[in-house]
C-alpha cells in the first residue's frame, strides 16, 4: 500500500491545466478520468480538443522553461544524434515524413498554417528576425554543414533527391504554381530590390577584374592609392571606389562599353548599363571617373592623376 500521508490537501492540490478545475494527483499531469477534456486515455478527445489542449499546454510556463533551456536541449541533441547514427531509424524517419508531408491533408494544414502567420504583421516580423537571428548563430551553420555533409555521403539521397526535383519539374501544375508565385513575388518592388541587391553582391565578390582592370590595380597599388575593388553600390558595380569619399573609377574596355571616341560599337545591352549606372551614381552623391582604354594605353600617368587628385591622395 502506497503511503500518502505526504500528499497534499485536495484544496492545495494543482488545478488540471485543461480547465475543468478538478485537482490533480502528485506525479501526474492531468485529473485522470474525472478531466472533463481528456477522457478516459483520451479516447474522447475530438479534433478541437486536441488542438485546445496543445495550445494550453504550448502556452504553459512550465513548457515554455523546458524548451527555453539549454539543457534539456543539449540533452535532446545528445538522444537525437545517437539514433539518427543508426540507419534503419534514419530510414525510417525520412521515409515516414515523406509520407507525410505528401498527404494532401498535410500539405492543406501547413498551407492554411502559413497563410494565417503570415497574416500577421507583427508575427511576421518577429518570424524573420527569429530566422536571421538563427542563421547568424555558429551552431547553426556547423550543424547544417554537418547535416549536408552526412546526407551527401550516402549515394541514394543524392539521387533520390535528383529524382524527386526532377519529377516535380514535370508536373504542369508544379510549374504553373511556381511561375504563378514568382510572378507574385516580382511584382514587390521590395523583395525585387532585395533580390537584385543580393544578386550583385554575389557577383561583386566572384567577378574577376579583366586584364585592363587587372593592370590599372597594379598600378593604383603600387603608389599606395586607397581603392576597392568590385564594389556593390544599389543595382550596380563599380570597379573601383573609395567608400567613404564616394569616389567610383569606372575602367571601361573600349570596345565592350562602346567608346565614344574609338566610335566602338559593343553591346547594347551594357551601353544601357552604363547610361543607367552613371544616372544613379550622380543622383546617390558619387563622383564618378571613367578611365577608357585608349588613354590608359596612351598615358596610364595622366589617368592616375586623375584618380590621385579626386581622392586626395599625396
Amino acid at each position: 500500500m502506497s503511503d500518502n500521508t505526504n500528499q497534499k490537501p485536495i484544496d492545495e492540490r494543482r488545478k488540471c491545466p485543461c480547465g475543468c478545475g478538478n485537482p490533480v494527483n502528485p506525479g501526474r499531469t492531468w485529473a485522470g478520468n474525472g478531466c472533463a477534456k481528456r477522457g478516459k486515455k483520451g479516447r474522447t478527445w475530438s479534433q478541437e480538443d486536441r488542438a485546445e489542449m496543445g495550445q494550453i499546454i504550448r502556452n504553459s510556463d512550465k513548457h515554455k522553461a523546458a524548451v527555453q533551456s539549454q539543457e534539456n536541449r543539449d540533452r535532446t541533441s545528445v538522444r537525437f544524434k545517437a539514433l539518427w547514427e543508426d540507419p534503419t531509424f534514419r530510414a525510417d524517419t525520412m521515409n515516414k515524413s515523406q509520407m507525410g508531408n505528401s498527404r494532401p491533408e498535410s500539405k492543406l494544414k501547413r498551407s492554411i498554417a502559413a497563410t494565417k502567420m503570415w497574416a500577421d504583421t507583427d508575427k511576421k516580423i518577429e518570424n524573420r528576425n527569429a530566422m536571421a537571428m538563427a542563421q547568424l548563430r555558429p551552431e547553426t551553420k556547423i550543424n547544417r554543414d554537418a547535416g549536408w555533409k552526412l546526407f551527401k555521403e550516402s549515394p541514394d539521397n543524392m539521387a533520390g533527391l535528383v529524382a524527386r526535383a526532377r519529377a516535380l519539374s514535370e508536373i504542369p501544375e508544379v510549374l504553373e504554381g511556381r511561375s504563378k508565385n514568382m510572378t507574385r513575388l516580382w511584382a514587390d518592388p521590395v523583395y525585387r530590390d532585395r533580390v537584385i541587391t543580393s544578386m550583385v553582391r554575389v557577383f561583386a565578390d566572384t567577378q574577376k577584374p579583366s586584364s585592363l582592370h587587372a593592370d590599372v590595380k597594379r598600378s593604383l597599388t603600387s603608389r599606395g592609392i586607397p581603392l576597392t575593388t568590385h564594389i556593390s553600390v544599389g543595382h550596380y558595380v563599380i570597379d573601383e571606389a573609395n567608400i567613404e569619399l564616394k569616389i567610383a573609377v569606372e575602367i571601361n574596355g573600349c570596345y565592350w562599353h562602346s567608346c565614344p571616341e574609338c566610335g566602338e560599337k559593343g553591346p547594347k545591352s551594357n551601353l544601357g548599363r552604363d547610361k543607367s549606372k552613371r544616372t544613379y551614381l550622380k543622383n546617390h552623391g558619387w563622383t564618378l571617373i571613367e578611365i577608357w582604354e585608349h588613354e590608359w594605353k596612351a598615358d596610364p600617368t595622366t589617368c592616375l592623376e586623375r584618380i590621385r587628385k579626386a581622392v586626395g591622395y599625396c
